[in-house]
């Protein structure tokens, strides 16, 4: 909107709102209203207009930085995730700036958005600076200049996305996990031998698969707990599902998905001018395959059928859906 300025109207804040809103922060409270303020931000939902939605958007001003990126994530929230809201054409939002945030209490013990929305109000002075104009309108996104990708930024989100150190992090769990990968010495390598044949002379899905799980992905089912399956490449794109059992954790799943596209794009020859990936993640309870030691590579012969008895089992719909530039 025009004539954007930082304001002194904590009085918006405070409009007691209709049946149609409260059904929908009660919406947002279910589903993901906790984990977003254990991230540092909370998106509470104002009004509804004709063409247009307005939000509050509560946030740890310490912790997010990256503000248009976070005002962006709520508006396609809203969009994608609330059936009344789809068809609306803009989103406006108020950026209120909390000094001091949430404790982990705060968070626990409420049981609905107004509860998080009252702890907050209560920490915010009542001359409280926060973006809008002289009639409490917010900041303004036009909802078609953003892409439909809730459930990508999502998993970024709870991956840690807005966290001060989260780039740091990915660095040193990449070379975490390469010197892992070249130092792993508790499995003798003869359990490993390549039996996936000779490089594939097409793209066909089911020749891929046999020559990378077979000679590069089964060690990652055996001893990290997860399992790539290659479904297709185009413009430049390498997709793949990807199954995760309870071994696989403390992991950034999108460094994950960079580490095995990049081995798709080193191992097989008609991928190696990839330049991104999109991935289904698939989350599973039991392990797949095995766990190996030095003892019983016998194991080795029941691989495949432990592991087709984990996609009989998977859910029907991915857990999460991770798209990235392949570095």
């Amino acid at each position: 909107m025009s004539n954007q300025k930082l304001g002194y109207y904590k009085y918006f804040l405070v409009q007691p709102p209709t049946p149609a809103v409260e059904k929908i922060n009660e919406f947002t409270f279910t589903n993901f209203a906790k984990a977003w303020a254990h991230m540092g931000f909370v998106p509470v939902l104002r009004e509804i207009g004709e063409h247009t939605y307005h939000v509050k958007l509560y946030l740890d001003a310490v912790k997010i930085k990256d503000r248009e990126e976070l005002c962006m994530f709520t508006a396609t929230y809203f969009r994608e995730r609330v059936r009344e809201l789809s068809s609306h054409a803009k989103c406006t939002q108020i950026l209120v700036y909390a000094r001091t945030w949430l404790t982990l209490e705060d968070i626990s013990s409420a049981d609905s958005l107004n509860d998080l929305e009252q702890s907050l109000l209560t920490l915010l002075p009542d001359e409280t600076p926060f973006k809008c104009n002289d009639q409490g309108e917010g900041i303004t996104h036009a909802l078609s200049n953003i892409p439909e990708v809730f459930n990508h930024w999502n998993a970024l989100v709870l991956d840690g996305y807005f966290e001060p150190e989260y780039e740091e992090k990915c660095r040193l769990e990449d070379e975490q996990k390469k010197k892992e990968e070249s130092t792993r010495k508790t499995v003798s390598l003869t359990f490993f031998m390549k039996t996936g044949g000779s490089q594939p002379i097409t793209l066909d899905a089911k020749a891929i698969n046999k020559y990378f799980q077979g000679n590069v992905a089964k060690r990652w089912a055996m001893l990290d707990g997860y399992l790539p399956t290659y479904t297709g490449y185009a413009n430049g794109v390498i997709q793949f599902d990807l199954v995760t059992d309870p071994r696989c954790t403390g992991l950034y799943w999108i460094s994950l998905c960079d580490n095995i596209a990049a081995h798709y794009k080193q191992q097989v020859d008609f991928l190696k001018d990839a330049t991104n990936f999109e991935v289904n993640h698939f989350i599973v309870n039991d392990i797949i395959g095995f766990n190996i030691n030095a003892g019983n590579d016998e194991k080795f012969v029941r691989l495949n059928d432990r592991v087709q008895a984990t996609y009989a089992s998977m859910p029907k719909t991915s857990a999460f859906i991770h798209y990235g530039k392949i570095k």
